[in-house]
């Protein structure tokens, strides 16, 4: 596999391939369908520029086709710096949800998001206070 599929949409692109069925075409809500999320495998060293970013694939629903786009950030280090050189997501959540990666306890799991406030920025000092204790300071 790691001959084959290199970097981060390799290893999306190879995951995405054994969970879509073999019987008949897979579309994107399909609940075998999933999005995956990886970086490559100079994530996070910071003397490559790039090594921030990852790839996000899944089916497409408007062409019914695997699509795949790049996402800059801190999520992909992140990832790899927390043990994890990939994310699948499948299935659809009955109500809004979190995804948690805590690279100390070495877990994932997924939390009620219902009570979560729409608007980014108070999102973020939600998450924050919830899971990380003090929300960071604004300046102005």
């Amino acid at each position: 596999m790691k001959e084959k599929f290199t970097g981060g949409r390799g290893f999306d692109l190879w995951l995405l391939w054994q969970a879509l069925p073999r019987n008949r075409p897979a579309r994107w809500d399909d609940s075998e369908n999933e999005i995956c999320i990886a970086s490559g495998p100079l994530s996070g060293i910071p003397v490559y520029p790039g090594s921030g970013k990852s790839i996000v694939v899944s089916i497409s629903p408007l062409t019914g086709t695997v699509i795949d786009s790049n996402v800059g950030g801190y999520f992909g280090p992140y990832l790899k710096f927390a043990g994890w050189d990939a994310l699948e997501i499948q299935g659809k959540a009955s109500s809004e949800a979190v995804i948690l990666i805590d690279g100390d306890q070495r877990r994932v799991s997924i939390e009620d998001g219902s009570d979560l406030p729409d608007e980014t920025h108070l999102l973020v000092d939600t998450l924050t206070q919830r899971l990380g204790g003090t929300p960071p300071r604004r300046c102005l």
